[in-house]
């Protein structure tokens, strides 16, 4: 049944003592909200609507809503009608671009990146830097030699700390062949003698006893045609 224009015009009028008891802008929102123009609203002077619309477009803008809330109003949903929902977006792999590039041109996942993260200080800037500089080799050393690879940062602390660095790296790749010629347990060894005696350069101290290694026990073999050896 359709309600008459007096029934209209007595909810105006309590819609303006509801109104009234407001603030101007809370009193705006709710005029918006019925779905009537902010324009036409029926209290306080043009100046103050103007800043308080002001202020809610701002509050608004501030808060990520698009649009001009103060002059558009969202349709309202029809009875039994659902609200779209939200396409949910695809949860993405979590794979670092460090590890992006390991896999890519790399045999192991970063071994010396993971040593540094655990030694900390001078060196994992080190590490960093051999990584940078001699990747290749500093990652089969923290992979296949992590103990030796230690020992020789133990022993590189004698060195002044504006040396310690790259005396080191460049003493690297002369360490790898040493590992290659003596093995683990020998090198260790060596380097572990060297710091225990203090001396003032401990790296080239080192790199003349590891040469010495060794080198009695290798024999030249010579052989004859008739197969006979001298």
């Amino acid at each position: 049944m359709p309600r008459k224009r007096s029934w209209y015009r007595l909810e105006a009028a309590r819609l303006r003592e509801v109104l009234e008891k407001l603030s101007l802008r809370d009193g705006l929102l709710l005029w918006e909200a019925l779905g009537e123009d902010p324009g036409a609203f029926p209290l306080g002077n043009p100046e103050a609507r103007r800043q308080a619309m002001h202020r809610i477009k701002r509050d608004r803008v501030s808060q990520g809503i698009a649009g001009n809330p103060v002059t558009k109003c969202h349709t309202p949903l029809r009875a039994g009608e659902r609200k779209p929902l939200a396409k949910r977006e695809k949860p993405r792999d979590k794979v670092s671009q460090e590890n992006k590039r390991n896999k890519a041109g790399s045999r192991y996942p970063d071994p010396a990146g993971s040593l540094a993260q655990e030694l900390g200080g001078w060196r994992a800037g080190l590490l960093y830097r051999a990584r940078k500089e001699q990747n290749p080799l500093i990652q089969r050393l923290a992979h296949e030699h992590r103990e030796s690879l230690l020992e020789l940062l133990n022993l590189a602390e004698g060195l002044p700390l504006p040396r310690r660095i790259p005396t080191t790296l460049a003493w690297l790749g002369e360490f790898a062949k040493e590992l290659e010629r003596l093995g683990d347990a020998e090198v260790q060894k060596v380097l572990l003698e060297v710091r225990k005696r203090g001396v003032e350069n401990p790296l080239s101290y080192a790199a003349k006893v590891l040469a010495s290694r060794g080198a009695h026990t290798e024999e030249r073999k010579i052989w004859t045609p008739t197969g006979e050896q001298f």
